[in-house]
């Protein structure tokens, strides 16, 4: 039996960005039903300041995640969900488009998912094709285990933008949290109000194993020393988490993950980066609020804590390495979004971010953003969406014609997103 199902964030692994009621322990199991569905999204976005690189006609925007392209229309999705509900289920998510790039795992052309750089300072090349989720589903009473690669449970925003607020992603969906994991991961719904999740992954957005020596990458990066600690065949992340709903208005999501990192020694520019004398470890606390003040009101508030150890610590133009240690990063993002009625809707976006070591930006930097999103939604299967955003740092980050460097950067941007069916 067919049956579509509408676009968007799955919500067994994307809780925090379209909260809904944890299943009831007693409540039956889904129907068997193949459900389809899928999207289309394409946008635009002009940026005051822009380098050079990036593909032919056009310029690169630094720092943006999936919108980095200046003045061009750029096609970034085009979405297919196939979904099997039942007892015994699963779910298969393609991807192919711009989106693709980045949300590709390692060891594609992604490092630490988020938009990777050569030498040169030019966007990595990668697959235009991207199997975001593929896993395989059972459920027995109170507990939900999936084993294959799904979604994160951390961050307030996700993979899939019909289920977004805004057009372009925050700084912290971009570099504070992974994308995707594969693994497994075991939900219990206690009750209708509380759920606990736990799971052991291959680590951020990777799906491989890569042993030493390598030929991923070109001379000198492709040996490294031979070096034991580079098998990463052992290298696990752990998650855990809770989901409580204390009433409809109300969703709070609580995620940790912890683990060695896979690929940190790749990481490498010629001249700069080390290889690590020890594993890295790398930890994450996520925290997601959202309160439905009203009808039409609803406010989302998502914090970031995380570390990296034993890794090259950058100093703030990100060229130097000035320690050998820990690095942190941290970051706190606001949403107030408003409908004005069944088809209009206005979101505001507040976010500060600090990468202290240059881990996660390649920068040692405080970062933070302004954004106001307008949405006109004609009906179920059309969004458009209109937004201006604003950017700066405490270091010249944004890099501009001729290489040169600023502080600031503003940009205006427009989506199209078409859903099925």
């Amino acid at each position: 039996m067919w049956n579509a199902s509408p676009a968007g964030a799955d919500q067994v692994v994307a809780q925090a960005a379209s909260p809904a009621p944890s299943p009831s322990p007693t409540a039956s199991p889904p129907p068997h039903l193949l459900q389809v569905s899928g999207y289309a999204d394409a946008g635009y976005t002009s940026a005051s300041i822009a380098s050079a690189v990036g593909s032919p006609g056009g310029s690169f925007i630094t720092g943006r995640v999936f919108d980095d392209l200046n003045q061009q229309i750029q096609f970034h999705n085009f979405n297919l969900q196939v979904a099997y509900n039942g007892p015994i289920g699963g779910k298969v998510e393609a991807i192919f488009g711009d989106d693709a790039n980045v949300t590709n795992s390692w060891p594609k052309s992604q490092l630490d998912g988020a938009p990777s750089l050569n030498g040169t300072g030019t966007p990595l090349s990668g697959p235009s094709i991207d199997l975001t989720q593929a896993y395989l589903q059972l459920i027995s009473g109170q507990f939900t285990g999936i084993v294959g690669r799904f979604e994160t449970l951390a961050g307030a925003e996700v993979i899939e933008s019909p289920s977004d607020l805004n057009f372009s992603r925050s700084i912290l969906f971009g570099y504070a949290v992974p994308f995707t994991h594969t693994g497994g991961r075991l939900t219990w719904a206690m009750n209708s109000n509380l759920s606990f999740v736990v799971g052991a992954n291959k680590g951020w957005d990777t799906s491989g194993t890569l042993n030493a020596p390598s030929n991923n990458f070109p001379p000198p990066f492709n040996n490294f020393g031979g070096a034991a600690e580079l098998n990463d065949s052992n290298a696990i992340t752990f998650e855990g988490g809770a989901i409580w709903n204390p009433s409809k208005a109300i969703s709070a999501t609580l995620d940790g993950y912890t683990g060695q990192v896979e690929e940190a020694y790749a990481m490498a520019t010629p001249g700069l980066f080390v290889v690590s004398p020890a594993r890295p470890n790398k930890s994450l606390v996520d925290l997601v609020v959202s309160w439905q003040a009203t009808s039409a009101l609803k406010f989302v508030i998502n914090g970031d804590s995380g570390q990296q150890t034993n890794s090259n610590i950058l100093n703030g133009p990100g060229t130097a390495i000035i320690g050998y240690g820990t690095g942190t990063w941290s970051g706190l993002a606001a949403y107030a979004n408003y409908a004005i009625n069944s088809q209009w809707s206005a979101t505001l976006r507040g976010e500060g971010f600090g990468d202290y070591g240059g881990l996660r930006t390649g920068e040692s930097m405080r970062w933070g953003e302004g954004t106001a999103t307008l949405q006109y939604a004609p009906n179920n299967n059309v969004i458009l969406r209109g937004e201006i955003r604003g950017d700066r740092t405490n270091q010249p980050f944004f890099v501009g014609t001729g290489g040169n460097r600023y502080y600031s950067n503003g940009q205006f941007g427009i989506e199209a997103i078409v859903k099925w069916p």
